[in-house]
């Protein structure tokens, strides 16, 4: 009959369609959590010590180009005070969940470091004004290009619009300044040049995640 055979062609195209784990994982990692909870661990660890952590671990410019390079990347887990933390960590928390399908614990791990070498990087290299620098809001910024190039195969429109959105975000930090709010809560005018930075370079890692994932796909 018409009708069964309207149904069969119908599941017999369904169960073709790629599988939503072969571009994305139909659940999330199990270990997806682990890598933002060792950020916000640190982080608190470092809150809790205080002084000394700021003192050693800050970006500072000066101290960097005299041969204390840990500094590119242990300034983003120290901050200015407990709110401004928590508001990091909220944003981190955030972006977790919102990518928890697209980025797996491995892709955090190399997010985190590449993210914050590329962010204190370009601080060094590119605005020599800027004197020291603490918090994670450069790193998420990257981590957050990232999660949306990642989930765009997937939700192609969400992922315009969210980008959409981001560079708008970026633009306006650029031109106008930071907003507001971050720096009634964070205690100290936010550095944009940081966003910008750490953007930039989680864009770079997604093009080099999906330039891999060609290649891979094309040699398999």
């Amino acid at each position: 009959m018409p009708g069964k055979d309207l149904i069969s062609w119908i599941t017999a195209n369904e169960a073709a369609k790629p599988i939503h784990g072969q571009a994305m994982a139909s659940r999330p990692s199990r270990t997806w959590w682990i890598p933002p909870l060792a950020v916000a661990l640190i982080s608190a660890c470092a809150a809790v010590v205080g002084r000394p952590a700021n003192v050693w671990c800050r970006y500072e410019r000066s101290a960097v180009v005299t041969g204390e390079w840990w500094r590119i990347v242990t300034a983003h887990f120290i901050h200015l005070g407990w709110s401004h933390m928590l508001l990091n960590l909220v944003g981190l928390a955030l972006i977790a969940f919102l990518f928890r399908f697209t980025l797996s614990s491995r892709i955090w791990w190399s997010a985190l470091l590449g993210c914050s070498l590329g962010t204190g990087a370009g601080l060094l290299m590119f605005s020599p004004e800027i004197e020291w620098y603490v918090g994670l809001s450069g790193t998420l910024h990257g981590i957050l290009a990232l999660g949306l190039i990642a989930g765009a195969g997937e939700y192609r429109w969400l992922a315009a619009v969210g980008g959409g959105c981001f560079v708008v975000k970026l633009l306006t930090e650029q031109l106008a300044g930071p907003v507001p709010i971050t720096t009634q809560f964070s205690g100290s005018a936010a550095v944009p040049a940081s966003h910008l930075y750490g953007a930039v370079t989680g864009v770079i890692i997604g093009g080099l995640q999906y330039l891999g994932n060609r290649i891979f796909r094309a040699r398999s």
